[in-house]
């Protein structure tokens, strides 16, 4: 462990903030976490780790039912397999029979729901880290050098030898790594929006779904549109995600997201209208989707030159938020915070050092 002076601060505390912010504390680098919300908060359901994301977790102490050993995992909760949309869900590929997966073990990963792991990860941050209500609204060097002042709306601003930011897709703290003449949100939209639910498994075979969408991810596919179905919580919940695509709408356009509604109510009426075409069963599940949202799949595009600029970085969904069909975004984020606190805790390394 390094015995560092380095402070770093982390503008927010979201997955990736907090595996950041326990990544710098194993190395001995002080650190403080500053949030907008007034409690950790987490938006979105299910979520996929892959193995390094895993171990990463486990080597900072975050262990338990939600982040199982990857060794305990199964081959058979990793497999994808598509089928038509269409009655009938004709099997198109199914990786499970597949030669080409890998059959060592260890090399498996896990769905889970966000709010667990995020919960999974508070308990190991000290109360005294994070700083709640506490939204950013601009970073600059101290007049007085060798630092970096982040200013908030509450009209307060603390300094930090390292800000690094994990704001998420609509990142405040990005802008400052960006060129100077470059005033680009770098927020694309991808043509694409999604249905996302929840539906507790005995509300689905209540309402007549009898398919048993065997642990692993399963892809339903019609025409510019797919439907992800897979069991998160030990089976005890179906994480649904309904995916309609415009092609010609596809990062067509600057979007911005003060104008823009990322997430908005949806009806049933709507979701059945759009999926209309798909099998009597997908359609009767969709419907059991309590107060179902309809979001706007957005990434960063294009994009950014660079992920940090003197003493500023950006790391999971700040610097490069990426469309969720391989459903990775978490654990390149996680992956992001161990190897940037890796290098700060480099013995080598100290607050001069950094430019």
């Amino acid at each position: 462990m390094s015995n560092k002076s380095l402070e770093v601060v982390i503008i927010g505390a979201g997955i990736v903030g907090l595996t950041c912010a326990l990544a710098l504390e194993k190395e001995g680098i002080n650190v403080k976490i500053y949030e907008a919300s007034s409690e950790y908060k987490e938006i979105g359901a299910g979520l996929g780790m892959g193995p390094t994301a895993l171990r990463i977790l486990h080597g900072l102490g975050v262990s338990g039912d939600v982040i199982p050993p990857v060794e305990q995992l199964h081959r058979q909760e990793n497999f994808l397999q598509f089928r038509s949309s269409k009655e009938g869900h004709e099997l198109i590929y199914d990786s499970y029979k597949s030669k080409a997966v890998d059959e060592r073990a260890g090399l498996y990963g896990v769905g889970r729901h966000r709010a667990l792991v995020l919960a999974a990860l508070a308990k190991c941050i000290k109360p005294r880290v994070t700083h709640f209500g506490k939204r950013c609204s601009a970073i600059e060097a101290s007049p007085y050098g060798g630092r970096t002042v982040v200013h908030f709306t509450d009209n307060t601003s603390v300094e930090a030898d390292v800000v690094i930011g994990a704001d998420g897709i609509k990142s405040t703290v990005r802008q400052a790594v960006l060129p100077e003449d470059d005033k680009s949100d770098h927020i694309g939209f991808s043509g694409t929006v999604a249905y996302r639910g929840l539906v507790p498994t005995p509300v689905a075979r209540a309402a007549g779904v009898n398919s048993d969408f065997p642990m692993g991810m399963n892809c339903f596919i019609g025409k510019d549109k797919h439907i992800i179905v897979n069991q998160i919580q030990g089976g005890k919940l179906i994480n649904v995600a309904a995916f309609i695509t415009d092609p010609s709408n596809s990062f067509s356009k600057p979007y911005h997201p003060d104008e823009n509604a990322w997430v908005v109510p949806a009806t049933t009426e709507e979701i059945e209208r759009d999926f209309s075409d798909s099998s009597n069963e997908l359609v009767t599940l969709l419907k059991c989707i309590r107060e179902p949202t309809k979001w706007s799949i957005c990434a960063v595009h294009p994009a950014l030159p660079s992920f940090a600029k003197g003493r500023v970085a950006v790391i999971g969904d700040a610097a490069h938020a990426m469309l969720p069909h391989l459903a990775l975004g978490a654990s390149q984020g996680i992956e992001d915070a161990h190897l940037l606190a890796k290098l700060l805790g480099d013995p080598r390394v100290s607050a001069e050092h950094i430019l």
